[in-house]
């Protein structure tokens, strides 16, 4: 998929200049390591909204090897661990803006792109969602549930599994709980972000990224989690259960690597259609949600399948037992 998007990126921009070192770095997923800044002309795929990709083949290649030192964890260690990692992503994020004096509109943003982008920075929340996948496939869920409800969003002084009472379905509903106050606080720091960024301009110091890492990494976490734990007694976790949501997210990531090159192509690069135009809006989604949708069920799930099967096939057979 990522592939497929930098080829329609490198046909369809007429003024596209390839390098080599562009090129290889594309070929190689490795740009979100050289990245610096928010143009990422020189150093960026093609399809620039695929740093994402290069950032997360970095956590493909790396799970294995941390894997199974994880396993070795207690659940409690685990949890504490998912914490002291949360802090760790969070405060040197801090302490690098603030020096810098980056914010929004203030130029390239080399430290914001290093802080937000670059692998070994972006590991430690790669990691908390390995910590407590790991609790979740043991199937236990005292993650968070002993403690207050502000510890879903900030889990300060939060040293382990507590132990919650009550029996099964009473913890499914205090998760169901949590997942639509998750969601709550998500959809209002995304409505926020516009009045983050003023005040960013306004006060000339980084407040938006600092903020998105104080709140937007653990609630989310905490919602996907809790969406293993609710027993769909969330209405957030109704909605994701619907058809067409399953749907949607079946296609998310096409749609993502797709959505941009492709309203690139209807107005700047191509057709110079107006931007700011509902019509052009509603072709570029339905145009991105079909493009989705094919790569999605005739390239990237078949190829998925072919490559299980083969791994299958490779995977030694248990012997039989001796008669």
């Amino acid at each position: 998929m990522f592939y497929l998007a930098n080829g329609f990126c490198l046909w369809a921009d007429s003024h596209a200049k390839p390098s080599l070192r562009r090129t290889l770095l594309t070929a190689t997923m490795t740009n979100s390591w050289f990245i610096n800044s928010g143009n990422g002309g020189a150093w960026g795929p093609y399809d620039f909204t695929g740093w994402t990709v290069t950032t997360l083949t970095f956590f493909y290649l790396v799970f294995p090897l941390v894997l199974p030192g994880l396993q070795t964890l207690t659940s409690s260690q685990l949890v504490t661990l998912s914490v002291w990692l949360y802090h760790l992503q969070l405060w040197p994020v801090w302490l690098f803006l603030s020096f810098s004096r980056e914010y929004s509109t203030s130029g390239l943003h080399p430290v914001t792109w290093l802080v937000t982008a670059h692998p070994l920075t972006r590991l430690p929340v790669f990691l908390m969602g390995a910590c407590l996948g790991l609790v979740r496939v043991r199937g236990e869920d005292d993650c968070n549930l002993g403690r207050g409800v502000l510890h879903s969003l900030l889990p300060w002084g939060l040293t382990g599994a507590v132990p919650t009472e009550g029996g099964q379905e009473a913890r499914e509903k205090a998760w169901g709980r949590r997942v639509d106050l998750g969601v709550l606080c998500l959809a209002l720091l995304v409505a926020g972000c516009r009045t983050l960024m003023r005040l960013e301009m306004a006060h000339k110091m980084a407040i938006l990224v600092p903020v998105e890492r104080l709140v937007l990494v653990h609630t989310q976490l905490m919602v996907i989690v809790g969406l293993t734990a609710d027993g769909g007694t969330s209405w957030f976790g109704k909605i994701c259960r619907c058809r067409p949501v399953m749907l949607l997210g079946r296609v998310s990531m096409a749609l993502y690597m797709f959505h941009v090159p492709i309203l690139r192509f209807i107005t700047a690069w191509r057709l110079g259609w107006p931007i700011h135009s509902y019509s052009t809006l509603a072709v570029a989604a339905a145009t991105s949600l079909t493009t989705a949708a094919v790569s999605t069920f005739l390239f990237e799930e078949p190829l998925r399948r072919l490559l299980q099967a083969k791994s299958a096939r490779a995977q030694p057979k248990p012997e039989k037992p001796s008669a």
